[in-house]
């Protein structure tokens, strides 16, 4: 890979910094040339081309990380191999990460157990972090100093080093003064091991050191492996009470310890809470100190980012030590310690999903797969490799072609390009191209057969439409637009909008979903509904209409939301982080999934395993699995064989990561292709006919 100077382009990205480097790649503050977003680039030090199938392996070991959808663990956005330099970019976090952030007890307290949060959902997912230290730990905090965020970087992707069969000195080695004892020993590491490192991180917080330090890292290995833990006490003797707490994370053996990372929390977070000391309580805690970088000079701005802003691996730092002294292992050690050989990967992209549409976040790497797909009953769109296509009905232009001919396989929308989002639904289509906000059809606008763009809004990241209403999520705050009748814009009235009006009792919308006379929304990890309430579809355990949002009780921190349905009738779901789906509202074709055909004004749990669900037209409800497979009930004979009240398999399908519903089709991409099935009476199943197709057809993309 060459030189990244600020200013060159990498990846299509244009590098603006280089934030810091590591032994295992370097990180730089990129912007995309198109969207105009800052994020953060991790470039690995690992040539592709060294390793036979190590793209493949990459992109898959991506995948299986990218599936976590937790607020406490860093969203990837792109990632792909560059000039043989496997390399990924994730959301640039405004914040300090703990190596250089003093907290109060009360604060370690809560970054204990919003970490502990983080980690045990990843490790319901199986994925193991295996690098958990100060400095990949980010806080944010509000304008009055109170900690906003604790999010976690650098999920580790050992299996990916460990199948190239990398020498130790090739990439960089989890730092070893956090690094489980059984790592020593050659075991697999696993949820013990992390709670092993996050009991070492909130240690050293609490005193400025780490449990164990040695002169080399030799003796350090010895420690690690022969002597027990120090107590808390014996640096804080005022928090003498969680010297057993210590001692239980921090057991040699990891069956000893507790059995998940949030109990080791809670164990602490009684007495921190109660605490108004912080680590300059300890006894002769050290002196912080840095290094000096030996790179380029970098804006204050982007030394916030964290993550690998420390010195190279080799380098070694004068005493007293840091949090970033234990890079300086040298490369002789790193061949005694190749079990614990990790390279980094940040996660957090959710997992690309639909609501009539898709819930999907930005785009991965240009890969041919499509990343966004919106079903109505007679129109299909689609986000494939940036470029927004449409089939199916057209006689009010909604395919966006040009013209108001049909088309019964998929047809580029004309004049726009950067496509990050779309969505369909009656005759109007809307879509995010370059963070403006297209729109055509016939919206609330006018009649349109191209792309028009929508004015007063900017920074557009998603968008939803059913019928004659229209809302899109614009710089963090939610504008919705068009019908009223049951207070579904979320203004207070029952007014129609013919432009976009500012949702005022939302900020921090990160989700939205459209129906014909209701609205969702996910702002600060909370859900939303409001307008119509005939059948309880907006979830407060009432049948009473809403003009503005009201929260959705019983479901907390819900990546996404669906709702969909016909005037008067519809259906909600959503999934939390823990992966439990709850749906409520309208039941009459067993829509809920909860076994009968009875109606639910409040949340009510269906799967358990669920990364996301899909509702739409009242009928039909569909969800994809941990396993990625494809359910579905309600009114859906078509997909499943049979209508069922309960959760029913789709066969044919695996790796299910995109998902569209309407009441007569579905559409999914499986195993990295797009298929569709349903009634298609307009070509919407887009196989080039209007025949009826009663199990997924493959559809096939323009080249």
């Amino acid at each position: 890979m060459s030189r990244l100077d600020p200013g060159t382009e990498f990846a299509g990205y244009r590098v603006l910094a280089r934030l810091g480097e590591g032994g295992m790649g370097q990180v730089f503050l990129v912007e995309h040339p198109h969207l105009l977003r800052r994020e953060a680039m991790k470039v690995i030090s690992v040539t592709a081309a060294d390793h036979a199938d190590f793209q493949e392996r990459f992109t898959n070991e991506a995948r299986t990380v990218a599936l976590l959808r937790h607020p406490g663990i860093v969203a990837i956005h792109h990632y792909g191999v560059e000039a043989g330099a496997p390399w990924f970019t994730m959301t640039y976090l405004d914040g300090e990460d703990l190596s250089r952030s003093p907290l109060s007890d009360a604060e370690i307290g809560l970054v204990a157990v919003r970490s502990a949060e983080a980690l045990d959902y990843a490790h319901r997912h199986q994925v193991i972090h295996r690098d958990i230290k100060p400095a990949n730990i980010i806080v944010t905090r509000e304008d009055d100093g109170v900690i906003d965020q604790v999010v976690l970087l650098d999920f580790g992707i050992a299996r990916l080093m460990d199948s190239t069969r990398m020498t130790a000195t090739q990439a960089f080695i989890g730092t070893l003064a956090y690094a489980g004892p059984e790592l020593m020993d050659g075991l697999p590491a696993g949820p013990a091991t992390d709670q092993y490192a996050l009991a070492c991180t909130i240690y050293e917080l609490l005193t400025g050191v780490t449990p164990f330090e040695a002169p080399t890292p030799s003796a350090m290995m010895a420690a690690l492996l022969s002597r027990p833990a120090p107590p808390l006490s014996g640096r804080r003797p005022d928090l003498a009470s969680l010297d057993p707490v210590f001692a239980r994370a921090l057991s040699k053996d990891p069956a000893q310890r507790y059995p998940d990372c949030q109990s080791f929390a809670a164990a602490l977070s009684g007495v921190l809470g109660a605490s108004d000391a912080g680590p300059q309580a300890a006894i002769a805690a050290p002196t912080p100190t840095r290094s000096s970088s030996s790179g380029p000079a970098v804006p204050a701005e982007a030394a916030r980012y964290s993550g690998d802003t420390t010195a190279p691996a080799d380098t070694i730092l004068p005493r007293p030590p840091t949090p970033s002294r234990l890079r300086r292992l040298l490369p002789a050690l790193l061949t005694l310690v190749a079990a614990v050989v990790v390279a980094a990967v940040a996660v957090g992209v959710t997992l690309a999903v639909g609501r009539s549409d898709s819930t999907a976040s930005d785009p991965v790497a240009l890969t041919g797969q499509v990343t966004e797909l919106s079903v109505d009953v007679f129109t299909t769109c689609a986000v494939r490799d940036a470029v927004g296509y449409c089939w199916g009905q057209n006689d009010d232009g909604q395919l966006g072609d040009g013209t108001t001919v049909d088309r019964h396989t998929p047809t580029r929308v004309a004049g726009i390009s950067d496509v990050t989002d779309i969505a369909t639904g009656g005759s109007t289509t809307c879509a995010v191209a370059s963070r403006t906000l297209y729109c055509w059809g016939s919206p609330t606008l006018q009649q349109t057969t191209v792309p028009k763009e929508v004015a007063g809004l900017t920074d557009v990241t998603d968008v939803d439409v059913d019928g004659s209403n229209i809302c899109a999520i614009a710089g963090s705050s939610l504008y919705c637009w068009g019908a009223n009748g049951s207070g579904q814009l979320g203004d207070g009235t029952t007014s129609p909008r013919t432009a976009p009006a500012k949702v005022e009792s939302l900020s921090g919308v990160t989700a939205i979903s459209v129906g014909d006379d209701v609205t969702c929304a996910v702002a600060a990890n909370a859900p939303y509904c409001w307008g119509s309430n005939k059948n309880g579809q907006l979830g407060d355990g009432t049948t009473v209409d809403r003009h503005t949002p009201t929260q959705i009780k019983g479901v907390e921190y819900a990546p996404a939301i669906s709702t969909g349905g016909t005037i008067g009738n519809a259906t909600t779901c959503a999934v939390q982080v823990d992966d439990v789906a709850y749906c409520w509202g309208s039941n009459d074709q067993g829509q809920i999934g909860d076994g009968t055909t009875t109606a639910r004004s409040t949340p009510t749990p269906v799967l358990t395993d669920a990364l996301a669900v899909v509702t739409a037209a009242a009928e039909a409800t569909c969800a994809i699995t941990l396993t990625r497979e494809l359910k579905c009930w309600g009114g859906v004979g078509i997909a499943t064989g049979a209508d069922t009240v309960r959760p029913a398999s789709v066969p044919g399908l695996h790796d299910v990561t995109t998902l569209a519903v309407s009441g007569s089709n579905v559409c999914a991409v499986a195993d990295a292709e797009t298929y569709c099935w349903g009634l298609n009476s307009k070509g919407e199943v887009g196989d080039g006919t209007t025949q009826t197709r009663n199990a997924p057809t493959k559809v096939t993309f323009p080249a």
